[in-house]
This record gives structure tokens, sequence and C-alpha cells, in this order.
């Protein structure tokens, strides 16, 4: 769990981790692999990350719902 005051940087850490923010020194490691331009999407594939303010997109409830999983990293796990 990661908590804190407004304003202390949560956010960022997270997507550090998520490799959409460079460090400028240090590396991250999660779970042994070390974030890199070679290992974010194996990375990212094992985190989920919902913004403090998501775009939800346009459309019906149900497109927006079942969007996710139209992508191809997540095909292998259809709702359909």
């Amino acid at each position: 769990m990661l908590t804190g005051k407004s304003g202390v940087g949560k956010s960022t850490i997270l997507q550090a981790i998520l490799g959409f923010v460079i460090p400028t020194e240090g590396c991250i490691t999660v779970n042994e692999t070390e974030l890199n331009s070679k290992t974010v999407w194996q990375v990212r594939q094992k985190i989920a990350y919902v913004p403090q303010e998501p775009e939800l997109g346009e459309g019906s409830v149900k497109d927006v719902v079942y969007f996710p999983f139209s992508l191809k990293a997540n095909q292998e796990h259809s709702v359909y």
C-alpha cells in the first residue's frame, strides 16, 4: 500500500514503476525485473493502474467496460 499526503509523489512513483516517468538516477526493479525500455511491457502486464482522473472515453458503459479486452495484450482474458 502506498499512502501519504496530497502532493508528496505517490502518483509519480506509480507512473515511474509503469515506465511513464524516467528516473534521473537509480533504477526501478519490479519482481526482480529491472525496468528499462526492453522490459517495460513485461512489467506492465503484471500491474493494474487506474489514474486518479481516468478517461473513460465515449460510448455505452458496455463499450467502456469491454474496451480493455479488445487490446492485443488482453485478448487471452476475453470476457466475450
